[in-house]
């Protein structure tokens, strides 16, 4: 089950109006930044915000 803080590629699509490739671009540019993680066992695509 997805919470609050579980984003995906078609959130980052809606908010910033982008294309799909576009969003992968800025969610691999926060997984580098270490502000998302990936989450297993929710299908592919799926990340989570970290705590800071």
């Amino acid at each position: 089950m997805w919470n609050r803080y579980d984003i995906w590629a078609a959130n980052v699509m809606e908010w910033l109006g982008c294309s799909k490739s576009k969003a992968t671009n800025v969610m691999n540019v926060l997984k580098e930044a270490k502000v998302i993680e990936k989450v297993t066992g929710l299908g592919a695509g799926k990340y989570r915000f970290l705590k800071l």
